[in-house]
């Protein structure tokens, strides 16, 4: 592991980089980035090679891009504060004036977000900018970025960037091809201040594409457009028969045009086959919960049920004045009910349904014809992590599957996870 001893202001700094990570510290050009996994120590190398670049243009601007504020409190600020601490150095946060400064060599970094494509990045020509979680902001917040670092005076005009590849195939199209931006990938694994046990968490929580991305650092650009990239109809379709010994778990998306919902047999892991057995699925026009339930009922003890509804039901109806849908169902005699209060990541939602899919816990009956249709057929927009609802007959099924998995089975929280500097 080579060490290196910054100058002036780094004197006081000692960083022993990752192997990983030492091209990317050595090597001087406009551009560059590394990609690495979740918890190679990518923010941690980002961070110093900010320290490198102030020490250079002493004096003058720098920016520092994060997909959110939120983002930077959470994880860059953080980084800084455990290496000012650990080495002796001052690093100030003026939070009123969305900034760093570093007094030894009289450097004020703003802090920009990418909430808003890039409008708000604003302010005098920089030195130079760092980019913080790059593969989460949008093209315009990247070309956004890179045009304010034009600043003449500056040693070294440079933009430094780091992330995890999370599906935005166009911007990081728009890194790799760019023939001025050196690219370099950190794997994980090769990270010794990890726990294997992180390692093998990430492993058994994603299915093969996402732990190329996060744990090798290796973005998987080529995956199909599909939502449910993992779905094939020879696996995962099959004659499946209504268990009575077993509960019910219904999977519902509130939607006048029609009311869909799917009806799965749970079984125990245990029994070495799938979790998950569709065998029912409604989709009623122009219908209602109440109808919905009612349906349900005529066919089925509501007391054997569990239902994972859609969490906007919680706040509206489909027909009903004044009473939610989950109010609906609960007077229909459906008493477990569950749900979260709202989606924080369709992504999340949608991986850990690949992630089931992908290790052969899902079976769906030929006759949920348009549950297995949407599993086929729905698609992300371009370059995003977002559903398209283009298709207002797509997603229903889809939706509801999704939010049960997501409910039940959900990844494991990884992001944030682990607080020691050197691996963030």
């Amino acid at each position: 592991m080579v060490s290196i001893l910054f100058q002036t202001l780094m004197a006081k700094i000692r960083y022993s980089p990752l192997p990983d990570f030492i091209e990317f510290h050595k090597t001087r050009t406009s551009k560059k980035c590394v990609f690495g996994g979740l918890g190679s120590g990518k923010t941690t190398s980002l961070c110093y090679e900010i320290l490198s670049l102030c020490n250079e243009n002493k004096g003058l601007a720098g920016g520092i891009v994060c997909p959110t504020l939120k983002m930077f409190k959470r994880d860059v600020w953080p980084t800084f504060k455990e290496i000012q601490q650990k080495n002796n150095i001052r690093i100030k946060y003026r939070k009123s004036e969305s900034e760093l400064y570093i007094p030894h060599t009289d450097s004020t970094l703003y802090i920009f977000h990418g909430e808003d494509d890039g409008e708000s990045i604003r302010g005098p020509n920089l030195a130079f900018m760092a980019i913080n979680e790059v593969t989460l902001i949008s093209l315009a917040t990247y070309q956004a970025a890179l045009g304010r670092v034009r600043l003449k005076k500056s040693t070294r005009l440079e933009t430094v960037m780091s992330g995890t590849f999370e599906g935005n195939s166009e911007l990081y199209d728009a890194i790799v091809e760019d023939k001025q931006c050196g690219v370099w990938y950190a794997s994980s694994r090769r990270n010794p201040h990890l726990p294997l046990s992180y390692i093998k968490s990430i492993e058994s929580s994603y299915d093969e594409d996402l732990v190329k991305q996060y744990i090798d650092g290796i973005p998987v650009v080529n995956m199909s457009k599909k939502a449910l990239r993992k779905f094939d109809r020879n696996k995962h379709v099959a004659d499946v028969k209504y268990n009575p010994d077993l509960p019910i778990w219904i999977s519902l998306d509130f939607n006048v045009e029609p009311m869909s919902a799917v009806l799965w047999n749970r079984y125990s892991q245990l029994d070495g086959g799938p979790v998950l057995r569709a065998f029912k699925e409604y989709a009623i026009k122009d219908s209602s919960t109440s109808e919905l339930a009612q349906q349900i009922k005529e066919e089925f003890d509501p007391k054997q049920c569990v239902i994972f509804p859609d969490p906007a039901g919680n706040s509206r109806s489909t027909k009903a004045h004044g009473t939610t849908d989950i109010t609906l169902l609960e007077q229909a005699g459906f008493k477990d009910i569950r749900f979260k209060r709202a989606i924080p990541s369709v992504k999340d939602c949608l991986n850990a349904t690949n992630n089931m899919l992908a290790k052969g816990l899902i079976v769906i009956d030929p006759s949920c014809k348009e549950l297995i249709k949407d599993c086929e057929r729905v698609e992300l927009k371009p370059g995003t992590d977002i559903i398209d609802k283009s298709d207002n007959r797509r997603t229903h099924w889809l939706d509801g599957f999704k939010n049960m998995i997501d409910f039940e089975f959900p990844i494991k929280a990884m992001r944030g996870s682990w607080k020691e500097v050197k691996i963030r």
